[in-house]
């Protein structure tokens, strides 16, 4: 699993060549709020106090879940 390195960053397909998908299971995400996850943060609507670690970390033990990774 590949975090980019916070909120505006956003993640580029395959890592930016960093992993080989052939070799290996690459999971990219864009933290919430940002690049291609919804609701947008440039929404003026959204409340980014739900843009916490405690937060992000639920959104990848959630992701893991659904995608049926064991930690």
């Amino acid at each position: 699993m590949v975090l980019h390195g916070g909120p505006g960053q956003g993640v580029r397909p395959a890592g930016d060549g960093h992993f080989d998908p052939g070799l290996n299971r690459v999971i990219l995400f864009d933290q919430r709020g940002w690049r291609r996850s919804r609701p947008d943060a440039s929404d003026p609507g959204v409340d980014l106090a739900t843009n916490t670690t405690r937060d992000l970390l639920a959104d990848i033990e959630a992701l893991l879940r659904r995608l049926s990774i064991e930690k």
